[in-house]
């Protein structure tokens, strides 16, 4: 009869709808796991140890996300203008970083980010890092460079954002494996807060990770 039919044609559509989500599950790519620490400090080493301006860039970039929690969109769009290096004594100061857009601030509010100096990391010190990259040939903050791409790549006459296919190569190159990718940094970094008892600020809009004395006097781990 047609009502059997409609019956029987429901009780498929039900079926179908309830096995999606366990499909979708099934077939979810696995969560990328956090960079540690010291496999941070590992990729950093490797980076610098080309002696070579982009080296340089892909180590800066590194602790930008790890410490500074930061998605690889959000360090991509960075502007010279965006990076700030306040004033302070040594072992207490940082880098101020301003996210104008990011996946969860629908309001585009932005947000300041900070990067702790940790003196005891020596070469690998978070805030030493990013300095000397500024400071790097090219790389000057002059007034007429506000609007350049901050981590650019490097050997062009005219400076560009570094794209997100070279960063992820870059990683994969450097993990050679499936459990990391460039998430990890961002991942490693809020597991790494957690650790050291550094609890950044947070609020729906905006989340602002401060350098808090636990952070800075951290051990390397």
């Amino acid at each position: 009869s047609s009502s059997s039919s409609v019956t029987t044609t429901d009780a498929r559509v039900a079926a179908t709808r309830a096995e999606k989500p366990v499909a979708m599950k099934l077939n979810k790519r696995p969560d990328k796991e956090p960079v540690s620490a010291e496999e941070l400090d590992d990729f950093c080493r490797a980076r610098l140890s080309q002696n070579t301006p982009a080296g340089l860039r892909d180590a800066a970039t590194a602790v930008t996300d790890f410490y500074g929690v930061r998605r690889c969109s959000e360090h991509i769009a960075l502007l010279r203008s965006h990076v700030a290096f306040p004033p302070g004594a040594v072992g207490e100061r940082h880098v101020n970083i301003f996210i104008s857009k990011q996946k969860n601030d629908p309001f585009g509010k932005g947000l300041t980010c900070v990067v702790p100096e940790m003196p005891q990391k020596g070469a690998l010190c978070p805030y030493q890092l990013l300095r000397k990259w500024a400071e790097c040939p090219g790389q000057n903050f002059g007034a007429g460079n506000a609007a350049r791409p901050f981590f650019c790549v490097t050997g062009k006459a005219e400076p560009k954002h570094v794209s997100y296919d070279s960063w992820r190569k870059t990683v994969a190159a450097h993990f050679q494996s499936s459990d990391k990718s460039t998430h990890s940094f961002r991942k490693g970094g809020a597991h790494w807060y957690k650790q050291v008892a550094a609890v950044p600020d947070s609020s729906s809009i905006a989340r602002t990770v401060r350098p808090a004395h636990s952070a800075r006097n951290a051990q390397p781990k």
